[in-house]
């Protein structure tokens, strides 16, 4: 993320990147317990589809 480089050290900025700072803790404890969300590969080559009801 390129968050942090909208900031100058403005005392009131303090809670902005606090923020930031809990979201990448919690998304880097998420991937390391979890691991890649991407979608595993077809193994039957066959196209998937959504169906909506």
């Amino acid at each position: 993320t390129q968050f942090y480089l909208l900031f100058k050290g403005d005392p009131a900025d303090q809670i902005y990147m606090e923020v930031e700072l809990r979201r990448l803790t919690w998304l880097q404890q998420h991937l390391a317990e979890h691991g890649n969300a991407s979608p595993a590969p077809n193994a039957g080559g066959d196209e998937l589809t959504v169906s909506l009801s």
